[in-house]
C-alpha cells in the first residue's frame, strides 16, 4: 500500500514537473476587425471590457456582426477561427477583471461564436 502511495505522490510531482514546462499561451489574435468605414469610430472591442468603441454594446455588436459577416462572406472557417480567438482573449479579459462574477462560458460561446456561420449537421455535408 506504501508503494502504491509513493508512486501515486512521484506521478504528481511528474505531472507537475511537465505542467510548468508547458508554455504559456500567447495573445491571440488582436482584434482589428471590422475594418473602418470612412471616418466613423469602427466597430471593434475596447479591451479589456469588450465593448464596442462605436456604440458601447457588448463586442460583437449587431453592426459588428453585419459587417464580419459581410467582409467574411467568402471564409466562413476563418470568421469562426477569428472569433474563437477573440472569445479566448475575452475570457481572459473579462475573468481577470472580476474573477469571482464572470460571465458563463456558455454566454461567452453565445456571443461571440453562435451567431457566425451554420454549422451543418454531418448528415447534411457535401459529399
Amino acid at each position: 500500500m506504501v508503494g502504491g502511495l509513493v508512486s501515486a505522490a512521484s506521478g504528481n510531482r511528474e505531472a507537475a514537473a511537465i505542467s510548468t514546462r508547458l508554455p504559456t499561451p500567447g495573445r491571440g489574435p488582436r482584434p482589428e476587425r471590422p475594418r473602418a468605414t470612412g471616418h466613423d469610430t469602427p466597430h471593434t472591442p475596447l479591451r479589456p471590457m469588450w465593448c464596442c468603441r462605436a456604440d458601447g454594446q457588448p463586442w460583437p455588436c449587431a453592426q459588428a456582426r453585419l459587417l464580419l459577416r459581410a467582409e467574411y462572406d467568402q471564409n466562413p472557417v476563418g470568421l469562426s477561427i477569428y472569433l474563437a480567438g477573440l472569445m479566448y482573449e475575452a475570457m481572459r479579459d473579462l475573468y481577470r477583471l472580476n474573477p469571482y462574477d464572470g460571465p458563463e462560458p456558455a454566454a461567452l460561446f453565445d456571443r461571440f461564436l453562435a451567431w457566425g456561420p451554420r454549422r451543418r449537421p454531418p448528415s447534411e455535408q457535401p459529399s
